[in-house]
């Protein structure tokens, strides 16, 4: 175990080094003390009405708010490192370090904040006796990272101006950047550095989990949504997603796992979430008010619910519909009730995850 006092006061003492030295090579007065990380909530206004405006550096610092107040302070100081692309952070340690709590400390400030996009999730912890080095490793978007962020902004202002501003609620301008993402971004890691990064899904529409839940964070909070992100397991394979705030609950939002064209996983709770993802972390996630099927009222509790308006949304073609049933029914009886509503032959496309169901009639 490691004294977390001492370890925040040295950490945050190595971060004042660093910038004290830097400013005395450069001739620089001498820094001031690492601010507290600066949680912008108030920017978000009043959180039981959304009124949509464009404002860069709003930040929700959920997963800092879910961590004990010594484990903020060392937030903090993790915070004024990386934003100011410092190598390392220094902390005393009573015993034997805990790699794995420092590690967590890092990635809750990765997670809140898309703006350091030229971070890199992974550290490296080296210890010596009872110091410990929390290393740094910044990607190659450091040195021109103020270029890149002009280059997104300009990017989440055309989202802003064709599809947010006219929103008149929180929830249409959720669904509104989370279609936009599925309809513009593939996934694709074949650059694997803009692939994790929110560079790759706002600039090149490529991108994989991690990339595109950062560049959905970036561009919602941008546009007054709170919003952060979560890891945790897909299928046992690590996976990073979205955590939204509408009226103050709290939901999952998983774009990666919609890029098929469906809305499965807009606004779940955590136990229709745990259906298909692994995690830790008490998000306190309990409503499915602002699911996208709830609001559309075509989520169903089995096929004897379904099959009414399975029928009667299959009687116009062509047409696209989507729904869910709680009970997951196989694809083959949603086909014997889309086929007993036809009015005229058609080519039926059924795309299905987890319950949630969307039918193509061409």
């Amino acid at each position: 175990m490691f004294d977390l006092g001492k370890a925040i006061m040295d950490a945050v003492g190595m971060v004042m080094e660093n910038m004290n030295q830097g400013n005395q090579k450069k001739g620089g007065s001498q820094a001031k003390p690492a601010p507290k990380a600066e949680d912008k909530s108030s920017d978000f206004g009043d959180r039981m009405k959304f009124v949509p405006n464009l404002k860069f550096g709003r930040v929700w610092r959920l997963n800092r708010s879910l961590l004990s107040p010594q484990d903020q302070s060392l937030y903090d100081a993790i915070n004024e490192a990386t934003s100011r692309c410092i190598p390392s952070v220094r902390i005393q340690c009573e015993g034997t370090p805990d790699v794995q709590h420092l590690m967590n400390v890092t990635l809750a400030l990765i997670e809140d904040d898309p703006s350091l996009f030229y971070v890199d999730s992974g550290i490296t912890v080296r210890s010596n006796g009872r110091v410990a080095d929390i290393e740094f490793k910044y990607n190659r978007f450091m040195s021109n990272k103020d270029e890149y962020l002009n280059r997104m902004k300009a990017v989440a202002t055309k989202i802003y101006e064709s599809r947010i501003k006219n929103c008149t609620d929180a929830f249409s301008a959720e669904l509104a950047i989370h279609d936009y993402f599925t309809g513009n971004v593939v996934y694709d890691g074949s650059d694997d550095v803009a692939a994790h990064s929110m560079t790759g899904p706002l600039l090149t529409g490529k991108g994989v989990c991690e990339g595109i839940a950062e560049a959905y964070c970036f561009v919602a909070n941008a546009c007054g949504l709170k919003t952060t992100m979560m890891s945790g397991k897909l299928e046992g394979v690590g996976h990073r997603w979205n955590i939204v705030e509408i009226e103050g609950r709290r939901y999952h939002l998983d774009v990666t796992s919609d890029l098929g064209g469906l809305h499965a996983f807009f606004n779940c709770n955590d136990t229709r979430m745990r259906q298909t993802h692994e995690f830790d972390k008490k998000c306190d996630c309990r409503s499915m008010e602002y699911n996208y099927y709830s609001v559309a009222r075509t989520r169903f509790d089995d096929m004897n619910e379904a099959e009414t308006f399975i029928r009667q949304s299959a009687a116009s073609v062509p047409s696209s519909f989507e729904f869910m049933v709680e009970s997951n029914p196989d694809p083959q009886s949603i086909g014997k009730a889309v086929q007993g509503g036809l009015r005229k032959s058609a080519r039926i496309s059924i795309t299905s995850k987890n319950g949630c169901y969307k039918v193509d009639l061409k």
